[in-house]
C-alpha cells in the first residue's frame, strides 16, 4: 500500500527523476496525493504548518522558497506504480479515498479479496495445548503432595 504525498516538483540539480516503475509489482494499491498550485506558495518551516517559525528559505534566490505543483510529474509517478492520482486542495475528505482501498491478500499475485480470517483456529489449538500442560502440571503437583504427605497421622 503506497500513499505518496508531494507537490511533484523535482528540484534536484541536473539529475533526472528516478522511475517508480520498478515498484509496480510490489504495490497492491494506494494513491498519489498532489498538493499545491501552479502559482505556488511559501512553505512554513514549522511541522504544524504555523507561521511562527517563518518559512523555508531558498539560498539560491535569497528569498522564501516557493512550492509549485507539477501535476504531469505526479500523474507520471502514479502511472508508473499503477495507482490513482488525486489533486488535493486542503485537509480532510480522505474518507472517500480510503473507502476505495480493499483489504486483500495474495499468494500468487492475483490479489484476491480476503473472505475469512482463520487465525482464531490457531488460537484454539494453542488453548488446547495450554490446557494439556496445565493438566500435566496439576497431576504432578497432586502426586508429589500425596507421596510427601505423612502417613501415620503424627505429623512427622
Amino acid at each position: 500500500m503506497v500513499v505518496f504525498v508531494s507537490d511533484g516538483e523535482n528540484t534536484a540539480d541536473g539529475a533526472d527523476q528516478a522511475s517508480f516503475e520498478q515498484l509496480a509489482d510490489l504495490v497492491d494499491g494506494g494513491v498519489v496525493l498532489g498538493y499545491g498550485t501552479a502559482d505556488g506558495a511559501r512553505m512554513p518551516e514549522a511541522d504544524d504548518l504555523s507561521e511562527d517559525e517563518g518559512y523555508v528559505y531558498d539560498f539560491e534566490t535569497n528569498d522564501d522558497a516557493i512550492s509549485r505543483i507539477d501535476e504531469e510529474n505526479l500523474q507520471r509517478v502514479a502511472d508508473e506504480m499503477g495507482i490513482d492520482y488525486v489533486h488535493r486542495t486542503g485537509p480532510g475528505g480522505m474518507a472517500a479515498i480510503a473507502d476505495g482501498f480493499e483489504a486483500s491478500y495474495s499468494l500468487d499475485g492475483e490479489g484476491r479479496t480476503a473472505q475469512n480470517d482463520l487465525t482464531w483456529v490457531f488460537g484454539l489449538v494453542l488453548l488446547g495445548l495450554v490446557l494439556l500442560e496445565l493438566r500435566t502440571q496439576w497431576r504432578a503437583l497432586w502426586t508429589s503432595h500425596r507421596v510427601l504427605a505423612p502417613r501415620d497421622g503424627s505429623g512427622t
